[in-house]
Protein backbone atom coordinates (compact mmCIF):
# COMPACT_ATOMS: atom_id res chain seq x y z
CA UNK A 1 0.00 0.00 0.00
CA UNK A 2 1.20 3.26 -0.97
CA UNK A 3 2.58 5.65 2.05
CA UNK A 4 0.59 9.04 2.50
CA UNK A 5 3.12 12.00 2.31
CA UNK A 6 3.84 13.92 5.54
CA UNK A 7 0.98 16.11 6.44
CA UNK A 8 -1.67 14.90 3.79
CA UNK A 9 -4.76 12.96 5.39
CA UNK A 10 -5.62 11.42 2.25
CA UNK A 11 -3.93 10.02 -1.35
CA UNK A 12 -3.23 11.78 -4.27
CA UNK A 13 -5.38 11.40 -7.19
CA UNK A 14 -5.73 12.07 -10.41
CA UNK A 15 -8.21 14.70 -10.55
CA UNK A 16 -6.62 16.57 -7.35
CA UNK A 17 -3.69 17.11 -9.50
CA UNK A 18 -5.56 18.01 -11.99
CA UNK A 19 -7.38 20.48 -10.39
CA UNK A 20 -4.30 22.27 -8.60
CA UNK A 21 -2.48 22.43 -11.81
CA UNK A 22 -5.78 24.90 -12.85
CA UNK A 23 -5.15 26.59 -9.87
CA UNK A 24 -1.21 26.98 -9.94
CA UNK A 25 -2.17 28.48 -13.75
CA UNK A 26 -4.56 30.67 -11.78
CA UNK A 27 -3.00 31.94 -9.18
CA UNK A 28 0.75 31.72 -9.51
CA UNK A 29 2.52 35.05 -10.76
CA UNK A 30 5.87 32.15 -11.68
CA UNK A 31 5.27 30.28 -14.99
CA UNK A 32 4.18 26.57 -14.24
CA UNK A 33 6.57 23.86 -12.93
CA UNK A 34 6.19 20.43 -11.18
CA UNK A 35 8.05 21.20 -8.47
CA UNK A 36 5.88 24.26 -7.45
CA UNK A 37 3.18 22.14 -8.60
CA UNK A 38 4.21 19.32 -6.12
CA UNK A 39 5.09 22.00 -3.25
CA UNK A 40 1.41 23.23 -3.62
CA UNK A 41 0.13 19.14 -2.95
CA UNK A 42 2.26 18.30 -0.18
CA UNK A 43 4.41 15.74 -2.30
CA UNK A 44 7.35 15.01 -4.10
CA UNK A 45 7.83 15.92 -7.76
CA UNK A 46 8.35 12.49 -8.53
CA UNK A 47 5.27 11.08 -6.91
CA UNK A 48 3.69 13.67 -9.31
CA UNK A 49 5.44 11.70 -12.14
CA UNK A 50 3.85 8.21 -10.63
CA UNK A 51 0.38 9.80 -11.81
CA UNK A 52 1.54 11.64 -15.12
CA UNK A 53 4.85 10.25 -17.18
CA UNK A 54 5.32 13.64 -18.18
CA UNK A 55 4.54 17.88 -17.63
CA UNK A 56 2.84 18.02 -20.79
CA UNK A 57 -0.09 15.77 -19.48
CA UNK A 58 -0.56 16.88 -16.45
CA UNK A 59 -1.27 20.34 -18.35
CA UNK A 60 -3.54 18.41 -20.88
CA UNK A 61 -5.34 17.25 -17.74
CA UNK A 62 -5.89 20.70 -16.69
CA UNK A 63 -6.88 21.96 -20.07
CA UNK A 64 -9.81 19.08 -20.11
CA UNK A 65 -11.49 20.08 -17.12
CA UNK A 66 -11.52 23.45 -18.82
CA UNK A 67 -13.55 21.62 -21.45
CA UNK A 68 -15.60 19.95 -19.31
CA UNK A 69 -16.12 23.32 -17.63
CA UNK A 70 -17.44 24.32 -21.53
CA UNK A 71 -19.34 21.25 -22.12
CA UNK A 72 -21.14 21.28 -19.22
CA UNK A 73 -22.19 25.44 -19.23
CA UNK A 74 -23.50 24.38 -23.14
CA UNK A 75 -25.18 21.67 -21.61
CA UNK A 76 -26.71 23.96 -18.82
CA UNK A 77 -27.59 26.58 -21.78
CA UNK A 78 -29.12 24.37 -24.29
CA UNK A 79 -30.33 21.53 -22.86
CA UNK A 80 -30.44 18.30 -25.36
CA UNK A 81 -29.13 19.18 -28.26
CA UNK A 82 -31.45 16.80 -29.99
CA UNK A 83 -35.12 17.92 -28.42
CA UNK A 84 -33.58 21.78 -28.22
CA UNK A 85 -35.33 24.15 -30.23
CA UNK A 86 -32.61 25.86 -31.26
CA UNK A 87 -31.39 25.74 -35.26
CA UNK A 88 -27.63 24.62 -36.03
CA UNK A 89 -26.35 28.23 -36.14
CA UNK A 90 -28.19 28.77 -32.88
CA UNK A 91 -26.72 25.87 -31.42
CA UNK A 92 -22.99 26.82 -33.37
CA UNK A 93 -23.49 29.94 -31.24
CA UNK A 94 -23.82 28.39 -27.96
CA UNK A 95 -21.42 26.24 -28.28
CA UNK A 96 -18.88 29.17 -28.73
CA UNK A 97 -20.46 31.16 -26.35
CA UNK A 98 -19.66 28.39 -23.56
CA UNK A 99 -16.23 27.67 -24.64
CA UNK A 100 -15.03 31.48 -24.24
CA UNK A 101 -17.09 31.81 -21.09
CA UNK A 102 -14.71 28.87 -19.93
CA UNK A 103 -11.26 30.35 -21.68
CA UNK A 104 -12.10 33.69 -20.04
CA UNK A 105 -12.31 32.21 -16.76
CA UNK A 106 -9.06 30.06 -16.75
CA UNK A 107 -7.13 32.80 -19.52
CA UNK A 108 -4.06 31.94 -18.29
CA UNK A 109 -3.76 28.12 -19.54
CA UNK A 110 -5.64 29.63 -22.86
CA UNK A 111 -2.23 28.84 -25.23
CA UNK A 112 -2.60 25.30 -23.86
CA UNK A 113 -6.23 24.50 -25.36
CA UNK A 114 -4.02 24.37 -28.38
CA UNK A 115 -3.65 21.26 -27.12
CA UNK A 116 -5.61 18.44 -28.27
CA UNK A 117 -7.93 17.16 -25.52
CA UNK A 118 -8.36 13.04 -25.39
CA UNK A 119 -11.16 11.97 -26.56
CA UNK A 120 -13.89 11.61 -24.55
CA UNK A 121 -18.30 10.89 -25.43
CA UNK A 122 -19.46 14.67 -23.99
CA UNK A 123 -16.50 16.25 -26.34
CA UNK A 124 -17.04 13.98 -29.34
CA UNK A 125 -20.91 15.11 -29.05
CA UNK A 126 -19.96 18.49 -28.89
CA UNK A 127 -18.30 18.56 -32.29
CA UNK A 128 -20.50 16.12 -33.62
CA UNK A 129 -23.17 18.94 -33.36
Amino acid sequence: MPKLAKGRDAYLTREEIARETLHQFEVSPRPFSMRGLAWALGVSAPTIYHYFPTEAQVIRAAVRLVFAEAVNDYKARVGDPVTAPLDGEDLLVQSAVSFRRAALRHFRIVRHLAVSPEASSNLSGMMAI
